[in-house]
């Protein structure tokens, strides 16, 4: 899962969302390619402007973010055994977009 915080809408971790997670096994030498795809929601009681602006970055399939300080979280959850518990991993980095 990934997510971003900054600027005035992306609120960053609390966004992250289980959205296409389900279980699978991983096997060694056998990668996984998940594509990108923007996703989101909004409170039904958020501001006209944030529900304006929400709907335009839908718009555009790419990843475009305004001027401003951003970190950026990628975020994953595993168990080495079905049924085990699972370990969560999250990691971010901190990005100026000029």
């Amino acid at each position: 899962m990934f997510a971003i915080g900054g600027g005035q809408y992306f609120n960053g971790e609390k966004d992250l969302l289980n959205k296409g997670q389900y279980p699978r096994i991983i096997y060694k030498n056998e990668p996984i390619e998940f594509p990108f795809v923007k996703y989101v929601g909004w409170h039904l009681n958020t501001d006209e402007g944030a529900v304006s602006f929400w709907k335009e970055f839908l718009m555009d399939e790419e990843l475009v973010l305004e001027p401003g300080e951003y970190e950026i979280f990628a975020q994953c959850s595993y168990a080495l055994e079905p049924g085990s518990e699972s370990t969560t991993i999250t990691v971010s980095e901190k990005v100026t977009v000029k």
